[in-house]
């Protein structure tokens, strides 16, 4: 089964105790859901995450998923956890998630590809504002990553880069004009925690402050 031209716009939901959204590929369309857009929408305060997106065994893919203008708060798995091809992040807020953070591009079978994550604020999230477990061909641009709020401690860094152990690897990374706000309190802290699986990683001004 699988959705396709899905379009959720101008929605809040809040306090639930699994995820505030979820799109699933359990049978059917090997390359489906496709073309899922959140615009303007507000996922808070849930036991499990703000978005997710995942798959059952022996399918391939989701694809063409856009969140835009959205706010990710307070979730305690996680804010958006992807898994699919051809993703864009723009301009949303991710705040005080805990368990892998603010965004995760998951590790499962094969690569996430070609996934732009441009323009978002990542702030408080915890233990990363972006992990990236597995991927080809990422843009990460014009992001800022901001921890100091000592609510969300341990906080081990702003972007993680592979790390995910098997078969999974981050191939042609690209990380460009982010900046980095971090308060002397968290201590050690990281901006890119890279790992042996990220091969091709590309690192262009970073802004501490």
């Amino acid at each position: 089964s699988a959705v396709w031209q899905m379009k959720t716009e101008n929605v809040r939901v809040d306090g639930l105790t699994g995820s505030g959204f979820r799109a699933f590929l359990g049978s059917g369309d090997a390359d489906g859901p496709t073309f899922l857009n959140f615009d303007n929408v507000w996922s808070f305060n849930h036991g499990k995450y703000g978005i997710r997106v995942d798959t059952a065994g022996g399918h391939v893919e989701n694809s063409f998923m856009r969140v835009i203008n959205s706010f990710i708060q307070n979730n305690t798995l996680g804010g958006i956890d992807y898994k699919g091809l051809i993703a864009t992040f723009e301009n949303n807020g991710f705040t005080q998630n805990l368990g892998f953070g603010g965004l995760r591009l998951r590790a499962d079978s094969g690569n996430n590809h070609a996934i732009r994550v441009i323009g978002n604020d990542f702030e408080h999230n915890a233990p990363f504002g972006i992990d990236i477990e597995s991927e080809a061909n990422a843009i990460v641009e014009n992001n800022e990553c901001l921890q100091t709020n000592a609510r969300v401690i341990p906080f081990e860094g702003c972007f993680k880069v592979g790390g995910a152990g098997g078969t999974s690897t981050v191939q042609n990374a690209l990380f460009r004009n982010n900046k980095v706000r971090v308060s002397a309190g968290f201590t050690p802290h990281t901006a890119y925690d890279i790992h042996v699986e990220a091969l091709d990683t590309q690192i262009e001004n970073t802004l501490w402050d």
